[in-house]
């Protein structure tokens, strides 16, 4: 299921919290003598690092019960636990997460080229199913053409790639499951379905719209209009 982790984001809105670039080890050991006068337990720095910085891969509640009973908060505050896109059901629909591996967007990889490959994958993927560019097109609920320019525009971002040093910023994976086109729903409906679930998730992982802008290859200002056209 995927957990909407946001510890950070929080304690800085809510509770104060101060951590920066040029002093994050002092702010971090203010914040382990913090937990550890009110509750009596000492978190690790490196511990308190990762829960600051990333999402977690496991929750140890005797952890997060000290945090909880020191900013006097719940768990729901900074964490949030979904259910995940449920499956084509009946073997219906078009899965397209192995021609994706990983399902993830690439640490040199922008929004647009991120979409871009999906869709191509979700085309080929249709291709394959109905053996002909028609018939997959009738299946997306497209035309022919989109289909074909879509392929032309994939080609595009792969020939600037290989141009391109490889970046050392991380991935961003998303759940496999959702790249699964449903049961009558159109390429454009599941473009945009995707769309949100990377704006999400990289908004989970970088905390705020300015940051999130930047990964994903957009100016600011465009990306909170891109949010609100996709209604998230």
């Amino acid at each position: 299921m995927p957990l909407t982790w946001t510890l950070k984001h929080w304690l800085q809105s809510k509770r104060g919290l101060i951590i920066t670039t040029d002093r994050p080890l002092i702010h971090l050991k203010e914040l382990q003598e913090k937990i550890k006068h009110r509750t009596g337990n000492k978190i690790s720095l490196s511990i308190l690092h990762n829960l600051l910085e990333k999402q977690p891969k496991t929750l140890d509640y005797r952890i997060l019960q000290s945090i909880c009973d020191t900013f006097q908060c719940q768990l729901k505050d900074f964490c949030a636990v979904k259910p995940s896109s449920p499956p084509a059901e009946d073997g219906n629909g078009v899965p397209i997460q192995h021609l994706l591996q990983p399902c993830a967007i690439a640490g040199n990889e922008c929004l647009r080229s991120f979409i871009a490959r999906v869709q191509v994958a979700a085309i080929d993927q249709a291709v394959s199913v109905t053996d002909n560019l028609n018939q997959a097109a009738r299946l997306l609920g497209a035309n022919r053409a989109t289909l074909y320019c879509a392929r032309q525009r994939l080609e595009r971002y792969q020939d600037a790639a290989k141009n391109h040093t490889p970046s050392t910023v991380k991935a961003i994976p998303l759940p496999p499951s959702i790249f699964t086109i449903r049961e009558k729903e159109d390429l454009k409906s599941f473009t945009r379905r995707i769309q949100r679930a990377a704006i999400q998730e990289t908004f989970t992982l970088e905390g705020n719209h300015t940051r999130s802008a930047l990964r994903l290859g957009y100016e600011r200002q465009s990306f909170i209009e891109l949010r609100n056209r996709l209604q998230l």
